[in-house]
């Protein structure tokens, strides 16, 4: 494992996504990295198999990487549940997505030489591909020589400016963990 990579923690929020979690969980265990990495995968109290197609995937993991699972009582939304595996997560950097997202098989890695390219970044945003419920892709990422990461002036985003160029999504979306330790938890009606 190389130490000067950044160590990040894949943070997935899952509620009622049977249909798309396997594959979900599936491109979340094979991402390969030379750096930290661990895997957190918190159910907001689904009442259909999600949690339960979790562990089965989990249990079926035969790599090194630290893995939490973590089911709510009862259903809290996205807010409390994201706050919970925060509260579960030790790396410097979290990427986030939710239970019907699947990860370019590359993403950590991508992710990991955007932030060393730009040190002082705060947040890193990737491209995304959205597919329909026939696997149709409706949006193409570009090829991956043409992919770019742009880093901004954080004084836009704190007045509500957002790039026309930049896509923000929270499914490909690498935050440092200071910014959520500087604002604290996220109030539970986001």
């Amino acid at each position: 494992m190389s130490t000067n990579l950044p160590f990040i923690s894949i943070l997935v929020m899952s509620y009622n996504q049977e249909a798309y979690i396997g594959d979900c969980v599936d491109s979340v265990l094979s991402q390969e990295y030379d750096g930290e990495l661990e895997f957190i995968f918190c159910d907001d109290n689904s009442s259909d198999s999600t949690f339960k197609i979790i562990q089965e995937k989990v249990y079926k993991y035969t790599g090194t990487r630290r893995i939490i699972t973590q089911r709510n009582t009862q259903n809290q939304r996205v807010a409390a549940n994201m706050n919970k595996g925060l509260e579960l997560a030790s790396g410097e950097w979290i990427m986030r997505m939710d239970g019907d997202d699947i990860m370019h098989k590359d993403r950590v890695s991508l992710s990991a030489e955007a932030i060393k390219r730009y040190p002082n970044a705060t947040a890193i945003c990737g491209r995304y591909k959205y597919f329909s419920g026939d696997n149709v892709p409706v949006v193409q990422n570009p090829p991956l020589h043409e992919l770019s990461f742009t880093v901004n002036n954080h004084l836009d985003f704190s007045r509500g400016i957002k790039p026309a160029e930049l896509e923000w999504w929270g499914g490909i979306m690498c935050i440092k963990r200071s910014v959520f330790d500087y604002f604290g938890p996220m109030p539970p009606e986001c």
